[in-house]
């Protein structure tokens, strides 16, 4: 993925002299978390095929209780 990552910056380059670039479109296979790093890395939205093992998860907002080590639970978001 980081030799993707710098071929990408380097066309991205080229072609943001011409014209205005928004979208990443990748294939299925590169529907992981390091594809959305990179597309955020360029200023992109990432558009692709979420893989077959990936899953969403939502960020715990709960309030820290004062006690103990702070709430790392993550809710499950079904696709």
């Amino acid at each position: 993925m980081e030799r993707i990552n710098k071929l990408l910056a380097g066309v991205l380059k080229l072609l943001r002299v011409f014209v205005k670039v928004e979208y990443l479109a990748l294939d299925g296979h590169f529907g992981h978390h390091q594809a959305v790093l990179t597309a955020m890395e360029n200023d992109l939205h990432l558009i692709s095929k979420m893989r077959r093992d990936a899953a969403l998860f939502e960020k715990y907002d709960g309030g820290y209780g004062g006690r103990g080590a702070r709430k790392e639970v993550w809710k499950t978001i079904k696709v």
